[in-house]
């Protein structure tokens, strides 16, 4: 038992720094998904233009270009520390005894998880080609006699297929957005589960960062309305997240406990319905993402913040009861 224990010790350990990790790499990622939308904006623009604006267009197809490759590498990084991850839990298994069956479908769930990522990246392969033909389309733009008619078409065609993939992508990250919520559902019921629970949210949020990207991405048109939005959500989250992260870690009652599951259950419910807001208003539907916003989202999100502050309060005066009997 006490090697069982310095194993799993070991693995929760390997895993929490490996979250970190991904946590601190989605903020990359924030990033080159705002910039790239911004280019991709900027070369439709561009695009409708000839003479000397098809060279401006070949330069912000180029940038985008290098934002393609930029995140395709980024998510080899990810596949190579889920991969990391997994193999934690292969070395544990060996060990751990009656954990290996349910160690063994986390693993198999991680795996699926870095698949996910490698379809992803190969969908980035695609949109990088899509630039790139999209440069070359506008490096001919301002020659003279040219088939101006021809070139709009070839300049349509390739936006739609751009498209086209992010859709594709954006299905995949929806996927594994689904498999990420399942795999923590799993871990729910299992003793001792709370703090790998929590470490499995920093895996969550990140599919979910993923995804909105993703579809402001497809609705670049609308990414000037929603992206400030957006960068003050990601304000919010990690505020609140470190609020959380600062009760989370230091439960000591079962009341304590059950409140914890229970806000975990709801904010996860609440992350749902803010992200059809999120799609609706990448889409320009502002009427149904208010409407989405007021029925479903905005009462979810009260429902867990009145949970998470009764667990602050329970907190609070449990150290005061502390403080009282010391003196």
């Amino acid at each position: 038992m006490s090697a069982l224990y310095t194993d799993l010790s070991k693995l929760s350990g390997a895993f929490v720094q490996c979250a970190d990790q991904i946590h601190r790499s989605t903020l990359v990622v924030g990033e080159q998904g705002y910039q790239t939308n911004l280019l991709a904006l900027n070369t439709a623009i561009e695009a409708a233009r000839s003479g000397a604006q098809g060279r401006s267009t070949a330069q912000a197809a180029n940038e985008l270009s290098a934002l393609g490759d930029s995140l395709h590498k980024f998510s080899a990084e990810v596949i190579q520390r889920v991969s990391a991850v997994r193999l934690e839990f292969m070395l544990a298994e060996v060990n751990a005894g009656d954990q290996s069956l349910h160690t063994r479908e986390f693993s198999n769930h991680l795996n699926e998880a870095a698949v996910g990522f490698v379809e992803l990246a190969d969908k980035v392969h695609v949109i990088v080609s899509c630039a790139r033909d999209l440069a070359c389309v506008a490096a001919q733009w301002g020659h003279p006699g040219a088939d101006i008619e021809s070139r709009i078409k070839g300049v349509r065609a390739l936006t739609q297929r751009s498209v086209g993939v992010f859709h594709s992508s954006n299905e995949i990250v929806r996927r594994l957005l689904a498999l990420m919520v399942e795999l923590e559902q799993s871990m729910l019921p299992r003793s001792g589960s709370r703090i790998r629970h929590h470490q499995l949210r920093f895996l969550n949020d990140y599919a979910t960062q993923i995804r909105m990207n993703t579809l402001l991405a497809v609705n670049s048109s609308h990414s000037r309305a929603v992206t400030p939005y957006v960068v003050e959500i990601n304000r919010l989250d990690k505020k609140l997240d470190a609020v959380w992260r600062r009760y989370a870690d230091n439960l000591s009652t079962l009341r304590e406990e059950r409140l914890a599951k229970t806000f975990m259950l709801l904010w996860q419910d609440f992350l749902v319905a803010r992200a059809f807001v999120l799609n609706y208003a990448a889409q320009g539907n502002f009427f149904s993402a208010k409407e989405n916003a007021a029925k479903e989202a905005g009462p979810k999100f009260r429902l867990a913040r009145n949970v998470l502050t009764e667990l602050i309060a329970c907190g609070s005066h449990r150290r005061n009861e502390s403080l009282v009997s010391n003196h």
